[in-house]
């Protein structure tokens, strides 16, 4: 499984872990954790506590003779809210929405001419209760 369906999976079963007040842990590769330090945000990530219910154990893998020898380096932890945070859930796209307005009535404009069509409005929606974005394009009700 790659870092990100990891994430992914964690995220859909942090908050049932949360509220019966048990522990999801996750065990690591020190290799690994590090990849994912590089690729997710990271940065709210504590020292493990009773407190969290996502747990992450890193662990290092070395050759001892004949035999592999696990050791643990490290324990981080964060709540279900800080797996989104990792994952960037909600983030803003980094795009005014005057741009996205701009991009598509441009595209708009610079498609085939299928006769004369009312101009057509677009609106971005922003929704209290959702961080996330939606859009609303008014014209011709065949479109």
């Amino acid at each position: 499984m790659s870092a990100k369906t990891i994430l992914m999976q964690m995220h859909h079963k942090s908050e049932s872990f949360e509220g019966l007040g048990k522990k999801l842990v996750l065990v690591v590769q020190a290799e690994f954790f590090a990849y994912m330090v590089r690729e997710f945000s990271t940065t709210h990530l504590r020292e493990a506590s009773p407190e969290d219910s996502v747990h992450f154990h890193i662990y290092d893998i070395s050759i001892r003779g004949d035999h592999l020898e696990l050791a643990i380096k490290e324990r981080k932890s964060t709540s279900a809210a800080g797996i989104n945070q990792m994952l960037m859930l909600g983030r803003d796209a980094g795009i005014a929405d005057n741009d996205v307005k701009h991009l598509i009535q441009n595209k708009w404009s610079t498609g085939r001419d299928l006769g004369t069509r009312t101009p057509i409005q677009v609106e971005l929606i922003h929704e209290e209760r959702d961080t996330s974005k939606s859009l609303r394009i008014d014209g011709d009700e065949d479109f």
